[in-house]
Order: structure tokens, then C-alpha cells, then sequence
């Protein structure tokens, strides 16, 4: 397996720098495990580092395109450019969105995991080219948000109404309240969407 995996890096390896002009200056790796977190795949290994630069090679061995790419990062402090094969260069995506939440290791330690969400194409049986800058922490900086309440964020039926009161960029969550007006019973939910 492990002489698979070393051909198969330098095949990718030659592929990123056949299309791109990118040649990596370590061995190229990857996550040991899908939907895991940061801590599973290569950047771990650079986390304490100020200045980062990380190319990321996504393969889609798929018959179909994809449309977009998730990448785990340890913090929000990264900015991204994909390789644009029509200009041949890097670009900026159209979009890309940082969701991070707690998650717990094996030990029951907490820490940060965070996913990058990056809207760029991958065609069929192909590899694209990304790049992960890291930035200075100072330079982005997360707050919990609320919408204002105009009252027309809710929806009903008549007996239940549910108003959406905002949400939480740092825990990845989601509020509502949610008023049973025959009973007037009324509850809040804080939704987490660091699973999903």
C-alpha cells in the first residue's frame, strides 16, 4: 500500500506541476480520513508556523465534475486562490467560506476545527490546484452576529411560528425561536451546523 501511495503522490505531483508550474518542496501527502478534521491531514504539521504557504491538490476520480472542494484548516486565518487553467494562473474563487466549531479528540480534548468551503470546478478523473495562504491573525476577525428583527424573518402556519433570531459565525450555529401560539409555549433552538 505504502508504494501505491508514494507512486500515486508523484504521479499528482507531476500533474500539479505539469499544469501549473507548482513544484512541491516536501513529499506530497494526504488526510489519512475523510470528513476528519485538520488534524488528520498534512497542514497539522505546520499549524505553529506564521508564514504558510500550502498547495493543495484535489483529485476528483469521479465521472462527473464537482463544483466545490472542502478543506479542514485549524483556524480561519487562511485565504485561498485556485488555479485557473484559461488564464494560467492563480486566481481568486468566485467564493469560499470558513465554518469552524469545537470538536474533541480521542482523549476528550477540546480544540478548533474549521472547514474551508471553496467554490471552484473540478472536472472529471482531474486534479485542481489550490493554494492556502496563512495570514496574519489579527487581519480577520470573527463576531457573532445578529440579524435585525424587521418581522419578517419568520415563518408560520397559523398555530406555530418559528423567527429566525440569527446566528453564531464562531460556533457555526443557527437560532430560532419557536412560539406555539395556541399554548403560547415559547423555546429557543441554537442549531450547530459544525457536523454538517
Amino acid at each position: 500500500m505504502e508504494s501505491n501511495n508514494e507512486e500515486f503522490f508523484e504521479i499528482i505531483g507531476d500533474k500539479v506541476f505539469g499544469m501549473s508550474g507548482i513544484e512541491s518542496n516536501e513529499k506530497w501527502s494526504e488526510c489519512l480520513r475523510t470528513n476528519s478534521s485538520y488534524r488528520d491531514c498534512p497542514i497539522s504539521q505546520h499549524v505553529s508556523k506564521t508564514n504558510l504557504t500550502m498547495t493543495v491538490a484535489v483529485y476528483n476520480p469521479s465521472t462527473i465534475d464537482i463544483n466545490s472542494v472542502e478543506i479542514a484548516i485549524p483556524n480561519h486565518n487562511y485565504t485561498v486562490k485556485v488555479w485557473n487553467q484559461k488564464t494560467k494562473s492563480l486566481v481568486e474563487p468566485s467564493s469560499f467560506v470558513v465554518n469552524c466549531y469545537e470538536d474533541y479528540n480521542e482523549s476528550a480534548d477540546r480544540f478548533d476545527s474549521c472547514f474551508m468551503t471553496v467554490s471552484t470546478l473540478v472536472e472529471s478523473r482531474n486534479v485542481q490546484v489550490i493554494v492556502l495562504e496563512k495570514v496574519n491573525n489579527n487581519s480577520i476577525s470573527l463576531e457573532d452576529r445578529t440579524l435585525s428583527h424587521s418581522g419578517n424573518d419568520f415563518i408560520t402556519n397559523g398555530r406555530i411560528k418559528l423567527t429566525f433570531m440569527g446566528y453564531s459565525l464562531r460556533n457555526s450555529e443557527i437560532k430560532f425561536k419557536f412560539e406555539d401560539q395556541m399554548s403560547k409555549q415559547i423555546e429557543f433552538l441554537n442549531f450547530s451546523m459544525g457536523w454538517w
